[in-house]
């Protein structure tokens, strides 16, 4: 067996500001979605000594403005790790701002859930 090796996921999810309904991520919604994620994703191999931080599940929540700049940045549910939960939303302020968003998102709540999991790889004989 090796040493673990850390696993880092995003989902971003987007709810109607109103009713808390999950908006349907397709097209130009699910094209901006993804890139999101994957600028998320980039950054965590930018961040120093992540080797040190626990596993968990980080719950974020923000808003944009229409130029993609974030407006308000909270933790909705902590990983149980205080330095993973700073980690995560160190992440998300590195961006500056996000791509724009599709119209029909925008003013929209957006949730973030980050994970961070330590996986143990097997050597193969």
């Amino acid at each position: 067996m090796s040493d673990p090796t850390p696993q880092w996921s995003v989902r971003l999810f987007i709810l109607a500001e109103r009713s808390g309904f999950v908006v349907a991520r397709r097209g130009a919604i699910k094209v901006w979605s993804r890139a999101v994620e994957a600028l998320i994703l980039a950054r965590v191999g930018l961040q120093p000594n992540l080797a040190s931080i626990g596993q968990g599940l980080t719950e974020l929540s923000l808003n944009l403005d229409v130029d993609g700049a974030v407006t308000g940045l909270h933790l909705d549910r902590s990983s149980g790790d205080a330095k993973l939960d700073r980690t995560c939303m160190a992440l998300v302020e590195a961006l500056g701002a996000f791509p724009p968003a599709p119209n029909p998102i925008q003013g929209a709540r957006l949730v973030l859930q980050i994970e961070h999991a330590l996986v143990q790889q097997r050597l193969s004989a």
